[in-house]
């Protein structure tokens, strides 16, 4: 059998994954093609039941660890530093000490979305990340968001869904649905949209929702 030497050793690949969809799952191949392994921390571990964050961290780790259940990919929580949302200077910070306790070292590469935060994370600890690689992903290759897929949910669009929802999670769908329609920040949404349901998704408070 062939061993395939790949150029880097641990990567690092952060998010909120409400939930994990196909363009997380093109994120993360790319990744494992020049890292031997992926530590993926699973951002906002402290909320759920909210509209930006209707599941909670366990169960967003579950859904990963289906989709990839080998040992090459590591998935630990990560809860927010101050405020959801809030990338400060302390936040690298916060972000390099998960990293270190999971992998003992700083990774090697770090991969994120083209229009994410990205070594600016790491403003003060220039020393620390000299030599960490950044990959960015062109968003644009996969054009899906977990917004998106929240929605197709609440509407009951199962179809839409499955399209860019991994097979191994379509069972799960029931559930996923009931748990967002249950979360405290959705009663209202539920109450206006889904007993009208010729209006217009548009009008719900999208700033909310992302």
């Amino acid at each position: 059998m062939s061993i395939i030497f790949k150029p880097y050793d641990a990567g690092l690949y952060v998010g909120r994954f409400q939930h994990i969809h196909k363009g997380h799952e093109a994120t993360i191949e790319q990744a494992l093609m020049v890292c031997d392994r992926l530590l993926i921390l699973v951002g906002s571990a402290q909320e759920q039941g909210t509209i930006r964050n209707p599941w909670d961290v366990s169960l967003r780790i579950k859904m990963i660890k289906e989709v990839y259940p080998g040992d090459n990919i590591i998935v630990h929580a990560l809860s927010d530093y101050s405020e959801p949302g809030d990338i400060t200077a302390a936040w690298g910070q916060h972000v390099l000490q998960s990293v270190k306790q999971h992998l003992r070292k700083t990774p090697d590469i770090m991969i994120y979305g083209k229009e994410d935060a990205n070594m600016n994370w790491f403003a003060h600890q220039a020393n620390e990340v000299r030599n960490i690689t950044e990959m960015v992903i062109a968003r644009d290759r996969y054009a899906m968001s977990a917004t998106q897929m929240r929605e197709w949910m609440f509407w009951d669009n199962f179809d839409a869904w499955k399209e860019h929802a991994n097979p191994k999670l379509h069972k799960h769908y029931d559930l996923l649905r009931r748990e967002l329609l249950s979360a405290p920040g959705m009663s209202e949404l539920v109450r206006k949209h889904l007993n009208k349901p010729i209006e217009s998704w548009n009008d719900k408070p999208t700033i909310q929702f992302k």
